[in-house]
């Protein structure tokens, strides 16, 4: 089993701001990720193989990222270890582009490019850069006979269309308040999980 880490958000000693206020992509939050990886490791033997960078939000910068993959480096997850992917969003940014293409030190610290739900849209320049191409989030379906063909059509679709090597499902296992929206797409539910009590769908 592959483990990979998505941050949502930060707890709130971590400047929140703006991008350029510093916001989000800050040395705080690069120390935040690497403790969290490191915690990981060390109470609970579970190694992180990849992280992302904030879900369906603004991609960062090349300093940012490259700053990261220097702090895992030094913490001992290098990128054979802990690899970075990047995006985590529905679209490959004009800018993130150019600098993957471009830029040989940033392209080098990324391992993969995970595009949300793609919906059958390859791209060559991705591919073309040698990055493993991945849906790292996809499905958003009930679990029932329906969803299942879905499922099933979305795995053979992501490979077979546009190369994608990976699909994550969103979620294998449901364990969220019922105001949530999207409510109930999970494979598995666990409404209490600190009672021990799922359902299998």
């Amino acid at each position: 089993i592959l483990i990979s880490a998505l941050a949502w958000g930060v707890p709130g000693w971590i400047d929140s701001g703006t991008v350029d206020k510093p916001g989000y992509f800050n040395s705080d939050n690069i120390a935040y990720h690497v403790s969290w990886v490191r915690c990981l490791k060390a109470e609970l033997g579970v190694t992180v193989d990849f992280i992302g960078i904030w879900n369906e939000k603004a991609w960062g910068n090349k300093d940012y990222v490259l700053e990261l993959r220097r702090a895992l480096d030094e913490a001992g997850f290098d990128r054979n270890v802990t690899g970075i992917v990047m995006l985590d969003n529905a679209e490959v940014p004009p800018d993130f582009k150019e600098a993957l293409l471009t830029n040989a030190t940033f392209s080098a610290a990324v391992e993969a490019i995970g595009l949300h739900y793609p919906c059958d849209e390859p791209d060559a320049d991705i591919l073309y850069a040698g990055k493993k191409f991945w849906a790292s989030e996809d499905f958003s379906t009930p679990a029932d006979w329906a969803g299942a063909g879905c499922w099933g059509r979305m795995l053979n679709s992501n490979y077979v269309r546009m190369n994608m090597t990976s699909t994550l499902s969103w979620s294998l296992l449901w364990s969220v308040y019922p105001n949530l929206d999207c409510f109930g797409n999970g494979l598995m539910y666990a409404f209490e999980p600190w009672s021990g009590h799922y359902e299998v769908n």
